[in-house]
């Protein structure tokens, strides 16, 4: 899977987001409003993105996530919710908080200390792997487990 930036990764979080649900594209400008930024600095990310394939753009310059964005998207928004249910239900962090620090650490924690998050916190359902639907791709959830 490909190594993004931070910057990045939320372009592409905001994107699978804005999509959901709908075959139709993202203007750059909403993804610019959506994270509050110009839509500049939007458009080059959105270029480097669709160089690494990950993204591309329609007749109507319109933003479409590839299949491996889509995928890459997904993994990102599980490794943030699973970071995120271990600080509020674990460790009884707020909402506010949780959701801050998980978005701050997605980015920087591994496959393996993800996969113990989530054992750890299935741990009361008897469960020894990472729940059904974790989307971590399974080349890496077998390794671990």
């Amino acid at each position: 899977m490909h190594s993004l930036t931070p910057s990045q990764a939320h372009y592409i979080k905001a994107l699978y987001e804005l999509s959901f649900g709908t075959n139709e594209g993202v203007r750059i400008s909403d993804i610019a409003e959506n994270l509050g930024l110009s839509k500049a600095s939007v458009s080059v990310g959105m270029s480097k993105l669709e160089k690494e394939k990950l993204v591309r753009k329609d007749q109507h310059r319109q933003v479409h996530l590839t299949p491996a964005g889509e995928r890459h998207a997904i993994s990102l928004l599980d490794k943030c919710m699973v970071i995120r249910d271990f600080l509020t239900e674990v460790l009884k962090v707020d909402q506010q908080t949780a959701a801050a620090d998980a978005c701050a650490m997605e980015h920087i924690v591994s496959t393996d200390t993800l996969c113990a998050l989530c054992r750890y916190h299935k741990s009361s359902d008897h469960k020894t792997s990472c729940a059904s639907h974790c989307r971590i791709p399974k080349k890496d959830v077998s390794k671990r487990h």
